[in-house]
């Protein structure tokens, strides 16, 4: 699960005088419900060849012919789904 901070939690974890490394475990909580979506992964995000805005379209058809199983998914934030 992706650690999903906010700007006050960022602010703490990029601390370079923090003297208890430690305490901050206390960010590392699950995402508030709802934030994160699950949506199938086109099969060209599986290569760092690949990059831009078309790996996160969502293209169903290509599953069905490229034998990737249904089930295959990313997990993108909530906002970056359009």
């Amino acid at each position: 699960m992706p650690v999903i901070l906010d700007e006050r939690m960022a602010e703490d974890w990029m601390n370079p005088r923090e003297k208890n490394p430690h305490s901050l475990k206390r960010l590392l909580v699950p995402a508030p419900s709802g934030l994160l979506v699950m949506q199938p992964a086109s099969p060209l995000a599986n290569s760092v060849k690949n990059e831009g805005p078309t790996l996160l379209k969502v293209w169903p058809s290509m599953f069905k012919t490229a034998n990737v199983p249904s089930n295959t998914c990313a997990v993108l934030a909530a906002s970056s789904c359009s």
